[in-house]
């Protein structure tokens, strides 16, 4: 039996019979799997500190012949995230981020893309200094994450009509038009203000928050604008609506998440 070894991010770990540990991990080259660590749990346990939810480093296993899990042998951590352990919030959303990458089928092919993805958000997460900066790393995670499943909202051109959103002026995106549009889970877009509807199910964007949007995704090299609650609220309603509507469950980690617009704290409306 070859021993195969691969940069990994360890998704959720759990109890199997009386000694083992039966761990989820997303390997760079090969997506997500799972694999047993025996004797994990006695006292002689083999580094069952390196095998805690979050932790990045090199797993090293042993396919078996027959099934889908593997024999663990050990993990060399390059870091582990315990220290997420000591901010709530940060923990929270470190769990569903990984939730999310342990949701989702990821073929061979896309292992890389979404394993960059997921260890990006923890760097991010472990770095990120208050609320806000928790906000917009979990709704970025959340949009880029459904880009990488091939199912992204499309916030460009009017589901209905086709008309643009946003046009570019001088570089950066600019609404087309400086009123409340809405956003429609169902067709996966936005209405522009002529398309507006009255039936149900459409969630209200209003031109602030469309226009924050455009300046925060649209203009990566230009400086984080400040969100207000309601670009908070309404983004949070469109783009968590849209991941739910997409996957057809929601996270269970998301009952434990705060509301986006609580995290900004004082900020304005």
């Amino acid at each position: 039996m070859k021993l195969v070894s691969s940069d990994c991010v360890i998704l959720k770990g759990q109890d199997l019979q009386e000694s083992d540990l039966l761990v989820t991990f997303l390997a760079r080259d090969r997506g997500r799997m799972k694999g047993v660590v025996k004797g994990s749990k006695r006292i002689a346990g083999r580094g069952v500190g390196s095998f805690e939810p979050f932790t990045q480093g090199v797993m090293h296993y042993v396919e078996r012949a027959a099934g889908d899990l593997v024999s663990i042998r050990k993990c060399d951590p390059r870091p582990p995230y315990l220290f997420l352990q000591h901010d709530y919030r940060k923990l929270l959303l470190a769990g569903y981020a990984a939730e999310l990458a342990h949701l989702c089928t990821i073929p061979p092919t896309e292992a890389e893309r979404f394993y960059l993805l997921l260890c990006g958000a923890l760097e991010r997460i472990c770095a990120a200094e208050g609320g806000e900066a928790l906000a917009l790393i979990r709704l970025g995670y959340e949009l880029d994450f459904m880009q990488a499943l091939g199912l992204a909202f499309n916030w460009h051109a009017c589901c209905r009509c086709g008309a643009r959103i946003y046009h570019r002026e001088q570089g950066r995106l600019r609404l087309v038009a400086g009123a409340a549009h809405q956003a429609d889970l169902t067709a996966a877009g936005v209405c522009c203000p002529a398309c507006r509807g009255a039936e149900g199910g459409l969630l209200e964007l209003s031109a602030g928050s469309l226009a924050f949007l455009a300046a925060w995704r649209g203009d990566p090299g230009g400086a984080t604008p400040r969100p207000t609650r309601l670009a908070l609220h309404e983004l949070e309603a469109v783009v968590t609506g849209h991941l739910i509507h997409q996957l057809e469950r929601r996270p269970r980690s998301l009952a434990l998440l705060p509301p986006l617009d609580e995290l900004l704290g004082g900020a304005g409306a």
